[in-house]
């Protein structure tokens, strides 16, 4: 009986998933300039900031406060790395492809360091631990102005990789390449849990005493979900950023802090840790 359920269940997503997929393909061609800049191209570079976070929550347990920081710091190392003149930041003046890759490298390895401090901790104690994480960069890229500051890194726009070109003229372009990114990212975090490592990673989830028991290292199976976590989010803050001409410390609620893609005056939409779990 369960089988026939299930079976048909995938009869019904399927199409659905395939017609929604045909739709946004031709998003540009159906909807208004304003839908597909600041709806859809924010939704899939919001949708892959939320999808790190459940892979750590549904296939490992594990709820972390962290994830909006790791996003954040994923745009500012890419702000002081492109950037150069008068600007705030380092102005180190790298090749914008060059600096994508390097603040994906960086955001994946503070994540590992967070995971590996984080992993022996559970429930609440983990949650406060990534919450420390998520104050500690919201005042330090607010407070050490030779990184960024309040007022965020100025210039990101004429400092965008060609592919991209200028967001403002041209927004197809970053529309189709957030659809792109957040679709690799579907796919990679779907291959993911389906590999050894995914399946330990689930049954670290369910029984970590068993798994330890078993010889599997529990923690070392945490910081590495969190190094995967971390290097699936960090491609969506890279396009997000490209497309604002500021990268800011402008949004802080109670539980996470959040680097908004411009100052909150613009008409752009500014990713929070309140709007992760409804994504």
């Amino acid at each position: 009986m369960r089988r026939w359920i299930g079976s048909d269940k995938a009869l019904l997503e399927r199409p659905i998933g395939i017609g929604l997929l045909v739709l946004v393909a031709v998003g540009p061609l159906v909807f208004t300039d304003y839908w597909v800049s600041f709806i859809l191209t924010q939704t899939f570079l919001i949708g892959i900031a939320a999808s790190s976070l459940i892979f750590l929550s549904a296939y490992g347990g594990m709820i972390s406060l962290a994830q909006t920081a790791l996003y954040g710091i994923a745009a500012f190392a890419l702000g002081n790395m492109v950037t150069s003149g008068s600007v705030k930041g380092l102005h180190l003046g790298l090749d914008p492809w060059l600096s994508v890759v390097l603040a994906i490298v960086i955001t994946t390895a503070i994540g590992f360091v967070f995971g590996a401090v984080a992993s022996r901790s559970i429930g609440i104690y983990f949650l406060m631990i990534t919450l420390t994480y998520a104050v500690i960069a919201f005042y330090f890229f607010g407070q050490v102005t030779q990184v960024s500051g309040f007022s965020g890194i100025a210039g990101l726009q004429d400092h965008t990789p060609g592919l991209v070109g200028d967001p403002v003229e041209q927004p197809n372009r970053l529309y189709y390449i957030a659809l792109v990114t957040a679709l690799l990212a579907y796919l990679v975090i779907r291959y993911v849990v389906r590999t050894p490592f995914g399946i330990a990673f689930q049954g670290v989830r369910d029984d970590p005493v068993r798994m330890g028991s078993l010889g599997y290292n529990v923690p070392l199976h945490r910081s590495r979900s969190s190094a995967v976590s971390a290097a699936s989010r960090a491609p969506g803050s890279a396009p997000s950023h490209s497309s604002s001409s500021t990268t800011t410390c402008a949004m802080f609620q109670c539980q996470s802090w959040a680097a908004a893609s411009t100052p909150l005056s613009d008409s752009s939409f500014s990713p929070s840790s309140s709007s992760l779990p409804t994504a």
